[in-house]
């Protein structure tokens, strides 16, 4: 049994509600409905997506669309997607009977079987993991309401436990890449990494994530793409088509990129180095050495915070990563296009 830590306020969902509801349910959709058929490689992970939901199938596909496909018709993973509103197949609540939820609710520490399902109360949806089968399923009641979140980084959270299976592990960071040279650009919300790496991409670079990125453990470690989405500020989303500004949080906007920047989307890259993003306002970016410590201190946190049941040794995984990597504090200047060329310049010339 492999510990993990329950990061929120999620409750823990059992095999029984897999057997007992899940399992009846998609029964029930696979003789009313005609399913949608999708498949994409995720890091090393073919998975095939037959989706019920003809809206969850037009915002989830948007942010995969760079992906590409599997070269097997045997995929490692098959996840079945579906809302109750749009299908008419509803859902008991996991909570409405004693064996369909653990009582291990909102703990600190949860111990598992291969079998992994949370309810998470915030987003109302319904992921569950079953590797012994290869099936993984994904609910929430109506379509019509995707959360933004979810519609930019759909199976976040599934993609965390399937991947860390093959030592693959999600971090919240940026990744743009130069000649196949890597870089994770990690730092609280609100110290410009997202606009560095939209920069990046702007002067020509290759660009892999925003906020959620996969990378494999080891001597070199690998960063590969999930998601092409990019979260900007309204003024930001002045510099794109209307057309490609599709969705909104707030005081952001969210735009698929693979439709802008086609050949710049990159789907993995050798991980070359972390650099940490601070806004200094100064006339010209400087790129200095950092410590270890202050790289764990910027990807730690914030990695823990963004998912939900991490493995109980994510610490000790993202240091490992970490450990393997020259790492740099990017002390950045106004202007954004002369902070990305620098950075392009310190790749090309030390990395």
């Amino acid at each position: 049994m492999n510990p993990r830590i329950q990061t929120a306020n999620y409750t823990r969902i059992t095999r029984a509600y897999l057997a007992e509801v899940v399992e009846p349910a998609i029964q029930r959709l696979s003789v009313t409905h005609t399913p949608a058929n999708h498949a994409y490689m995720v890091a090393d992970l073919a998975i095939a997506i037959t989706s019920f939901s003809p809206l969850m199938s037009e915002h989830f596909v948007r942010a995969l669309a760079h992906l590409p496909k599997p070269a097997t018709s045997d995929p490692d993973l098959i996840v079945y997607i579906w809302d109750s509103a749009g299908t008419g197949v509803k859902m008991a609540p996991p909570w409405s009977v004693p064996a369909h939820h653990s009582l291990e609710t909102n703990a600190h520490r949860v111990s598992e079987d291969s079998f992994i399902g949370i309810y998470m109360h915030f987003d109302d949806t319904i992921t569950l993991y079953d590797p012994v089968n290869k099936r993984a399923y994904f609910w929430m009641y109506d379509a019509t309401h995707i959360p933004v979140w979810i519609r930019a980084a759909p199976f976040r959270t599934l993609f965390q436990w399937a991947l860390g299976e093959r030592d693959i592990h999600l971090v919240h960071g940026a990744v743009v890449s130069e000649s196949d040279k890597a870089i994770l650009l990690t730092a609280k919300g609100g110290s410009g990494k997202s606009t560095t790496a939209l920069a990046c991409l702007k002067v020509g670079m290759q660009y892999l994530a925003d906020d959620y990125v996969a990378v494999s453990r080891g001597s070199e470690p690998h960063a590969y793409s999930l998601y092409n989405s990019v979260k900007v500020a309204p003024y930001q989303g002045n510099d794109f088509d209307p057309m490609h500004v599709t969705e909104t949080e707030g005081e952001k906007s969210v735009v698929y990129l693979s439709s802008i920047f086609p050949q710049q989307m990159a789907y993995s890259s050798p991980l070359k180095a972390v650099m940490i993003p601070q806004i200094m306002n100064a006339e010209k970016t400087a790129i200095l050495p950092a410590t270890k410590a202050q790289a764990m201190l910027a990807l730690i946190p914030t990695t823990l915070f963004q998912l939900p049941l991490a493995e109980s040794n994510k610490v000790q995984l993202l240091s490992s990563i970490i450990a393997a990597l020259p790492c740099y504090t990017v002390a950045l200047g106004r202007d954004s296009i002369e902070a990305a060329q620098t950075i392009r310049g310190f790749i090309r010339e030390n990395l």
